[in-house]
């Protein structure tokens, strides 16, 4: 499924608990909880789902990209890349068609 967005990660982990993602797209800052955080819970919520539940990849959007901490989470296996802001939208949409290849466009 494509197409949520949420205001706060919180609302945004309770629809990751409720339905199937194909690709998720964070802020790397976010109010309270961080896109890293985030994304760690979320993981191990799927993983230790019965049955196990599929980690969607996932597209980090970030002003400070060159901070170890983004860097370290670049070589988590879901992590599928990180955009630095400022960005042109072309940029994040042939990173989503990358992400999914399968998929048509995106508007």
């Amino acid at each position: 499924m494509l197409g949520r967005t949420s205001p706060k990660p919180e609302y945004g982990f309770e629809l990751l608990l409720k339905k199937d993602y194909d690709l998720l797209i964070f802020d790397f800052s976010m109010p309270m909880i961080d896109g890293a955080m985030l994304f760690f819970l979320v993981s191990k919520v799927y993983e230790n789902s019965n049955p196990p539940r599929i980690v969607p990849p996932l597209i980090l959007l970030s002003g400070k990209g060159e901070e170890e901490r983004a860097q370290d989470l670049l070589k988590e296996p879901h992590v599928r890349g990180l955009i630095s802001k400022p960005f042109a939208i072309n940029r994040l949409i042939q990173k989503v068609k990358d992400c999914l290849p399968g998929i048509e466009s995106v508007a």
